[in-house]
């Protein structure tokens, strides 16, 4: 997911772009990056999955110490554009409640606006 990972900054708010796998290859180092942006910046940010078509056990911790760490920070996290697989994987690990999600992008940045 490295080379895949995109961000940029709309109306204020920041958007990262994901695609491919979030797994137990790359969980650590994702984490990392958005950790280290939160602690940095303290912001909106819109992590749009329109793209990603797995997320392992490994994928939904980091997500939920990405959403820790927007809490710690004051900023804001939205997820949106789940792929159908995807969606299905948040309900069944019982997720779907522990993130705002919304349908499209541009419902995430207007939640964020």
């Amino acid at each position: 997911m490295n080379k895949e990972f995109l961000k940029k900054e709309i109306n204020g708010v920041l958007v990262i772009d994901l695609k491919g796998r979030l797994d137990s290859t790359n969980a650590v180092d994702f984490a990392n990056r958005l950790s280290a942006i939160l602690v940095r910046h303290g912001c909106r940010l819109l992590l749009n999955l329109q793209e990603v078509d797995y997320i392992s056990s490994a994928g939904f911790r980091t997500l939920l110490v990405v959403s820790q760490h927007a809490s710690n920070s004051n900023s804001k996290l939205v997820l949106s554009s789940l792929a159908p697989s995807v969606q299905a994987l948040f309900e069944l690990g019982g997720f779907l409640d522990s993130f705002e999600i919304l349908p499209t992008r541009e419902e995430g940045l207007a939640a964020l606006g």
